[in-house]
């Protein structure tokens, strides 16, 4: 309504101008009040005939535009699957779509866009193309908090959106607290799913190499939705010990990346640091994307 009363205003103080007025039509004039009769005996020229024909094409003309807006309006508030962008942040990237950082529509399996949803895409971090999934100081729950909510946005506790059926090969970490950012590389080439590997232990995905952390170890992915542990957390390999989701093979020194268990022992969020317990990490505001 902002759009269409600023519209209308400013062609009702083009209208003098339309019809060659001698006095400016003042800002308080509505369509409504535009009536022949009432302008007609303000015509000092006896045009009174002249001038209401003059008054009727522009009341045409503004309600083509108003149509216009409605038209556009209505476009604006149709299904998002006329307005997605990409698969997945890295397909807009790749494809040259990208408008830099920020929130996007897409739908990973293509389809007919039913299931389309917005996300926030890191179009710059060590490469950019990621689809940015939660950030949170203290826990999340990746497998059901999936919806984006804008009073939640990308960077605050409580961003969330849907990241299940991305395909990927790497992973990042960003560290709102610090700025500091990793991620980690899987070993093989094939893209996986965060659903295809729901409660699996780490062997599932594999050796991973790390970027912005201690290059001495091979890392390892969970992907959680246990009553212990609920998100993404990356960890060294140690002790030829692939980890579960409720059991993290008693690693006491590789560096952690994870949000906080549901088990106070283990709390706070943890990134580049060891998060097993009797280490004690504190909260932090942490963000988690897939690429």
């Amino acid at each position: 309504m902002v759009v269409k009363e600023t519209v209308l205003f400013l062609l009702l103080m083009m209208l003098p101008v339309a019809m060659e007025a001698k006095e400016p039509v003042k800002p308080s004039v509505s369509l409504s009040n535009l009536s022949g009769s009432s302008l007609a005996k303000e015509d000092d020229a006896g045009n009174g005939e002249s001038l209401q024909e003059d008054i009727k094409e522009s009341k045409t003309l503004v309600q083509q535009l108003l149509k216009l807006l409605d038209d556009m309006s209505a476009k604006a508030a149709e299904p998002c699957e006329s307005r997605v962008q990409g698969n997945v942040c890295n397909d807009i990237k790749k494809q040259g779509d990208s408008r830099g950082d920020g929130m996007y529509w897409m739908d990973p399996d293509g389809g007919n866009h039913s299931n389309a949803f917005q996300a926030y895409c890191d179009m710059t971090s060590y490469g950019g193309g990621w689809t940015m999934c939660y950030t949170t100081d203290d826990e999340a729950k990746p497998r059901t908090e999936v919806t984006y909510n804008s009073a939640f946005p990308y960077g605050n506790d409580g961003y969330r959106t849907n990241c299940n059926n991305i395909p990927f090969t790497e992973i990042i970490f960003i560290d709102h607290q610090t700025g500091n950012k990793a991620y980690f590389k899987r070993n093989s080439s094939l893209s996986i799913t965060a659903a295809a590997i729901y409660g699996k232990n780490g062997s599932a995905s594999g050796l991973w190499d790390g970027v912005g952390t201690n290059k001495a170890y091979s890392y390892q992915l969970l992907f959680c939705d246990h009553s212990f542990y609920s998100g993404f957390f990356v960890s060294g390999y140690t002790n030829t010990c692939y980890k579960k989701c409720h059991n993290w093979c008693g690693d006491t020194y590789s560096p952690y990346f994870r949000t906080a268990s549901t088990d106070s022992r283990y709390g706070g969020v943890a990134f580049n640091t060891n998060g097993h317990e009797p280490n004690v990490v504190g909260n932090r505001l942490m963000s988690v994307g897939l690429r």
